[in-house]
């Protein structure tokens, strides 16, 4: 089976740095389990990427199990793009100018 190959928007890795640095402020190991998460999403999305649900304007949604973000992403099965690694809290589609 091909994998698909996953890019991630520069916005996004920067939501992400954003994130582990506040896990980090908690604890070291806060930090260690959303990373390991991130990882994990990226290569079940890698391995699998229409699996996960349809969502907002064309892109489907990866949500993390044991913390409150999502990936939101696109695929057309072999090339997916990371579009945002978004808070629970935030706007539904506040990253939808990063769509191209």
């Amino acid at each position: 089976m091909k994998r698909s190959v996953v890019d991630i928007h520069p916005e996004a890795i920067l939501e992400g740095r954003d994130a582990r640095d506040w896990y980090f402020s908690k604890s070291a190991q806060a930090e260690e389990a959303f990373r390991i998460e991130l990882e994990r999403a990226i290569r079940l999305i890698r391995e699998a990427p229409k699996t996960w649900p349809r969502y907002l304007h064309g892109t489907r949604r990866f949500i993390l199990t044991a913390f409150p973000y999502s990936l939101v992403y696109t695929t057309d099965g072999s090339h997916s793009l990371v579009i945002a690694i978004a808070h629970a809290n935030r706007k539904p589609g506040y990253w939808k100018q990063r769509l191209r």
